[in-house]
């Protein structure tokens, strides 16, 4: 075969894999990466049930891909009330580890230990259903209550 066909061939390839994803068909296109939209939330107390502010609240969430997997890290705060809460819309992760900083030691009424709760220990429900490549919207709830550190 002639350069001239090959390229023409390439071409040609290259357009039927486009337009199959055009969005004018019924069918699902048969191109992408399957994601959803998380919304992660919690609150954070003490062992007396009190709201701690500024608690610094550090997501590790593992995507695993094939063979490989991927580590991705986000930082959230504690506000005045001691709720966190953030949305993204990514893969679902394979794993999910939630670690809880006391940043600012006594200002927030005490000194708390470190602490961390993994998926298993999470609230995850599904609010909306899935549709082809996209799978739903999720709500995760990780509430935690933190151990102050005796001085």
């Amino acid at each position: 075969m002639n350069c001239f066909m090959k390229s023409l061939l390439s071409y040609l390839l290259i357009l039927l894999g486009f337009s199959s994803c055009t969005g004018s068909s019924d069918e699902p296109c048969e191109y992408g990466t399957p994601t959803a939209t998380f919304k992660i939330k919690g609150i954070v107390q003490d062992e007396d049930g009190q709201p701690i502010p500024n608690i610094q609240v550090v997501g590790k969430y593992v995507y695993y891909v094939g063979e490989k997997f991927n580590n991705i890290k986000d930082t959230l705060y504690t506000n005045e009330m001691g709720e966190f809460s953030k949305s993204y819309t990514k893969m679902q992760p394979n794993s999910i580890q939630l670690n809880f900083y006391d940043i600012d030691e006594s200002k927030n009424g005490g000194t708390f230990k470190k602490d961390s709760i993994m998926k298993k220990d999470m609230t995850i429900i599904q609010t909306q259903k899935a549709d082809g490549w996209y799978q739903g919207n999720f709500e995760i709830t990780a509430n935690k209550k933190l151990k102050k550190i005796d001085k």
